[in-house]
């Protein structure tokens, strides 16, 4: 169905809007996916904080206009879906990759974080990349790990020493025995 000029303009705006509140996006290539797979994908994807969004090309090259995210205005051909990650840049990478594992259909075309357009190639790498809580957790365990190797440090000469003064008291008590058993 063609949209009208006023359509248009509002499908511009909605998808600046959601530009706008995105940390990175992924363009996808759905072409081979049926309707119920795509249905699927849209059910997994709606509590995730990610938004997927399938328009014309010419009015996405529009909205990503004069936004950090135009470099993707090359790859805006054929059949694309956008994927918008809201809250983690990960988050949408994450879902497309589990989604892939059952539909070899969906191709990854590009994605980006900003300015810079990554390469499909990168998409694996940025898919297994933590999100923020788990890379504070990740970096919470290394601290602690260290801090409790230095503590076990600076405790060692201080067990060196009380074993070294267990040991003479030992030796004294059991030398005070042989000399109070010769006499």
């Amino acid at each position: 169905m063609a949209l009208n000029i006023t359509q248009k303009r509002r499908v511009v705006a909605d998808l600046s809007k959601i530009i706008r509140q995105s940390v990175s996006v992924i363009a996808v290539n759905y072409r081979g996916l049926t309707v119920p797979e795509i249905s699927e994908l849209r059910k997994i994807i709606r509590n995730s904080g990610v938004v997927m969004k399938v328009c014309r090309n010419t009015l996405a090259y529009r909205a990503f206009k004069g936004t950090p995210y135009s470099c993707l205005d090359t790859i805006l051909t054929g059949p694309t879906a956008l994927f918008f990650s809201q809250k983690e840049p990960g988050d949408a990478a994450r879902l497309i990759e589990t989604f892939i594992k059952e539909h070899e259909h969906l191709q990854v075309k590009a994605l980006t974080l900003g300015k810079e357009l990554l390469l499909p190639t990168d998409f694996n790498i940025f898919a297994r990349m933590p999100s923020r809580k788990e890379a504070l957790i990740q970096l919470s365990v290394v601290s602690l790990a260290i801090v409790i190797k230095f503590i076990c440090m600076l405790k060692e000469p201080i067990i060196r020493v009380m074993h070294v003064v267990t040991t003479i008291q030992e030796k004294k008590a059991s030398g005070e025995k042989r000399d109070s058993s010769i006499i």
